[in-house]
């Protein structure tokens, strides 16, 4: 084989190319592992999922939420809002907003409102909710997907304050940026009563 490089004449004898194409292998798979094929490792994706929701900025999500029971499933479509400031949430959905933090419940439907106290399982379509019990929970686990081009990593934890109706929960979020994608609450027999997809999700800035 002969070539020409930088106006000079080269013989490249057989030998020579075999070797040079085993190391133009070895360099190109190298830069696979140390570049592309490490985005979704298991150890990046916690990295980034501890960053993002550790302590979560203030949020806003549209969600389609699906409440199941042994007869059917029921659907609603709602705006969700979190704030940092006050650990509070609003939750509108049709002529209806509830807002909500851990001590109390205000529901608002045109001009009739009432509050009661707040609980646990108001709280489970919040994905902040899923995070308390994944970072005390002893039993977590996280697995990540490999099909594309939509990547997902699943999160499961038990619930740390379970309930007859709330007691394990899923979080499906997107590989490369964490933000969820759906979640799962179920009851103390396993069942899956209710299921959160985020269809839009937006994360505030810090003084927003």
């Amino acid at each position: 084989m002969k070539i020409t490089f930088f106006g000079g004449d080269y013989i490249f004898h057989s030998k020579i190319k075999k070797n040079l194409a085993l190391a133009l292998l070895l360099l190109f798979a190298m830069f696979i592992h140390s570049g592309c094929g490490s985005k979704n490792t298991d150890e990046n994706i916690h990295k980034l999922v501890h960053a993002t929701y550790y302590s979560p900025n203030s949020y806003t999500a549209k969600c389609s939420v699906y409440a199941y029971t042994k007869g059917g499933v029921s659907e609603y479509e709602c705006d969700v809002s979190y704030d940092k400031n006050k650990d509070s949430y609003i939750v509108k959905s049709d002529n209806m907003e509830i807002s909500m933090d851990e001590k109390r419940t205000r529901i608002s439907r045109g001009d009739n409102s009432f509050e009661a106290p707040s609980s646990p399982d108001d709280m489970y379509i919040f994905v902040n909710t899923f995070f308390k019990s994944y970072y005390e929970s002893e039993n977590v686990s996280m697995s990540v997907s490999e099909n594309s081009p939509s990547e997902t990593t699943l999160l499961e934890c038990d619930v740390i304050n379970p309930t007859p109706t709330s007691s394990h929960m899923k979080l499906w979020v997107r590989s490369d940026d964490a933000l969820p994608v759906k979640m799962q609450v179920y009851d103390k027999d396993s069942f899956m009563h209710t299921e959160i997809v985020f269809n839009e999700f937006k994360f505030q800035k810090s003084g927003e």
